[in-house]
């Protein structure tokens, strides 16, 4: 909670800010919760869930006290998954620390649910639910992440890591192993003809998020790499090429020029 204070909101977010509202504006959105959780007393626990205390939360316009009954009304693991949530809220260096820990808040959400999907599974459910980060799509999202088994959440994690740092500018190479390594290729499809089968899935009203998983989870394992290099290439590498560009042939030309060689071994083989 210290360090959130002095750190994040004193010497980060708020350095150089030229009026007195930023520090209540940083302390109540980075840090309340840390100091919620730090005025509960240790054997304050009831039997709710971190959920519980998502959903308590926004009722408390900003009172500690009333912070402090949500917080408490919660088992010590969910009151855990929350304290995991703010601190990864009170430390990012993210312009949006919401979406930055957003994987912490579907853990909060999940909190206390379990089953066997896999990370695939997880992919699948995920990528069947509305986009945006709505009140509908996060509990959709939730909901599939309660499934999950703790192995296909953090592999879950990693993906979602991988498409934050897509955001940052990162280059995607990393996460054609992770993506892989979630969806886990097992069949026989070629690299060209998966944008094919995504398409035949597509008509049948299916998302293109689900019917990308479904093909490449049909395509043999090294064709589904080709794949990935191909496409992260166009959607991420290119994307980061041509950020702020005013050239409307710039990403046109970065598909051929950049992604050209791996768009022709795709369609002819490896």
């Amino acid at each position: 909670m210290t360090k959130c204070a002095i750190h994040t909101c004193t010497k980060d977010v708020c350095a150089g800010a030229a009026n007195d509202t930023c520090m209540p504006a940083c302390m109540t959105s980075r840090c309340m919760g840390l100091a919620a959780l730090c005025h509960v007393a240790p054997a304050a626990t009831g039997s709710g869930g971190c959920k519980d205390i998502l959903a308590c939360v926004p009722k408390c316009a900003g009172s500690l006290s009333c912070l402090q009954k949500c917080v408490a009304s919660a088992r010590w693991a969910g009151q855990l998954a929350y304290a995991e949530l703010w601190a990864c809220m009170a430390t990012s260096t993210s312009k949006d620390p919401q979406a930055d820990c957003y994987f912490k808040a579907l853990a909060c959400g999940a909190e206390g649910q379990a089953s066997d999907d896999d990370c695939y599974d997880l992919l699948q459910c995920s990528g069947a639910c509305a986009a945006g980060l709505s009140t509908s799509e996060f509990d959709c999202n939730v909901a599939c992440y309660g499934r999950g088994t703790p192995e296909a959440r953090s592999q879950f994690d990693e993906v979602v890591n991988c498409y934050s740092g897509f955001a940052e500018g990162k280059e995607p190479s990393v996460c054609t192993a992770t993506l892989g390594t979630c969806i886990a290729p097992a069949g026989k499809l070629s690299c060209g003809e998966i944008e094919p089968c995504r398409a035949a899935c597509q008509k049948t009203g299916n998302t293109a998020d689900v019917c990308t998983f479904s093909c490449l989870r049909q395509a043999n394992p090294s064709e589904a790499k080709l794949y990935l290099d191909w496409t992260l290439c166009m959607s991420v590498s290119c994307a980061n090429e041509c950020a702020g560009s005013t050239d409307d042939d710039c990403l046109p030309n970065c598909h051929v020029s950049r992604c050209g060689k791996a768009k022709m071994t795709c369609q002819l083989g490896g």
